[in-house]
């Protein structure tokens, strides 16, 4: 049974680093195109949010616009170089506690992240219990950050990590503690949680281990060209048209 809950696709017009990415063409298809279906075929909210300060966006989702989805306009101050995605989904809130429309969950799906599918959202959904405030997709470093270097205030290279590892000789990677990221592809959150945090890393937090290989945050031309590689190489099922 699908439940009462509200899914926020935020797609921002500008990025410096990789121009109008939110409609990027990845394997022929818009990259917003990838997040939008996969919460649509999750079949886990009945209330889907497109936000955008693009016209462009809001123009290529029209086609998805209906009683589930709406979308939204986002206002100016919310759509700069310096504002946040969490500002956003917090305005976006308080807007539907204000309309007096509420909910039991909130999610937000990063449309950077296109290789989230219909099954990782409900398997993360499943975990989202009475126990935990939030869950939020992971993924491993490709390297350990133990083993990281850092500059000093002379340019002198030194030891990230107070192990020091390399003058104390002690670099075997699988050594090291597992330290988890987040990969931007999924946060939930109870409704009523959010609205006290205003955060989905406040109170208890689950994770969701998604793998690196389809981590793969869009931020630059080569992100795109990588998550290319990706879906072609292991023919990865990816939610349909």
């Amino acid at each position: 049974m699908m439940k009462s809950n509200l899914a926020i696709i935020p797609a921002r017009g500008g990025s410096k680093r990789l121009k109008n990415k939110n409609t990027k063409l990845l394997c022929d298809r818009p990259l917003i195109v990838y997040s939008l279906e996969a919460v649509i075929e999750s079949n886990q909210f009945d209330s889907i949010i497109v936000t955008s300060d693009s016209d462009e966006i809001l123009e290529l989702c029209k086609e998805y616009a209906g009683d589930r989805i709406r979308l939204h306009k986002r206002p100016d101050h919310l759509a700069t170089d310096t504002s946040t995605v969490l500002e956003t989904v917090k305005v976006i809130a308080d807007e539907e506690k204000n309309a007096g429309r509420e909910y039991d969950v909130i999610g937000l799906f990063l449309p950077t992240a296109p290789l989230r599918t219909a099954k990782d959202v409900n398997e993360a959904m499943a975990l989202l219990d009475e126990n935990t405030d939030s869950i939020v997709s992971i993924t491993n470093y490709e390297f350990p950050p133990q083993l990281g270097l850092i500059k000093d205030k002379n340019e002198l290279l030194c030891a990230y990590h107070e192990s020091d590892p390399f003058r104390k000789e002690k670099t075997r990677s699988q050594d090291y503690e597992m330290i988890y990221r987040p990969n931007g592809a999924i946060y939930i959150s109870w409704w009523e949680k959010f609205l006290t945090n205003k955060n989905f890393f406040k109170g208890t937090v689950g994770g969701y281990f998604m793998p690196r290989e389809v981590s793969v945050d869009i931020d630059t031309e080569f992100d795109l060209v990588i998550a290319s590689n990706i879906v072609k190489k292991f023919d990865l099922p990816l939610n349909t048209p």
